[in-house]
């Protein structure tokens, strides 16, 4: 049976200028296929609302941030390899077109979209996971247009 886990980032500022929420780098031996990423509005004041944009991209070059710790969904899978590197904040490189994106709003109400979810054929309503190689990176970039707000984003992914 493949490992599977999940992490989570902290509550991340989103700003009009971009920025660089969350990576994943396999340097295992196995391949990693990402099964959900999406982005949760998590506002911490009352806001006005705004459009909010993320990407995901391959990466050609990782970036340096703060490490986070991937929770398995089963205890029998152990830890994370060490390996697998997942990082928020990290001032990563992106290569070519984005693979899926999603938007969501800042505003705090009852009137917003909560969650956003992006997959390889997002456009076509086709939920396939993204398949990292050995050795292969992605990231999760954006921005919104005027009012920052604050959001949470999560990645659950399996080893195979």
């Amino acid at each position: 049976m493949p490992a599977i886990y999940s992490v989570t980032t902290s509550r991340l500022n989103v700003s009009s200028a971009p920025e660089d929420y969350l990576q994943i780098v396999n340097n295992s031996g196995s391949a990693i296929e990402i099964i959900e990423a999406y982005a949760v509005n998590d506002p911490s004041a009352t806001l006005t609302g705004q459009s909010f944009t993320f990407e995901m991209y391959r990466l050609s070059a990782s970036g340096t941030g703060t490490s986070l710790t991937a929770i398995p969904f089963n205890t029998a899978f152990g830890s994370c390899p060490t390996s697998i590197d997942i990082e928020e904040n990290a001032d990563f490189t992106t290569s070519g077109n984005p693979l899926c994106a999603g938007n969501l709003y800042t505003e705090e109400g009852a009137n917003f979209m909560d969650k956003a979810q992006m997959y390889e054929y997002a456009a076509q309503m086709i939920e396939k996971p993204i398949t990292l190689l050995t050795g292969e990176m992605l990231g999760i970039t954006g921005n919104v247009r005027d009012i920052p707000g604050q959001a949470k984003f999560y990645l659950r992914f399996k080893i195979t």
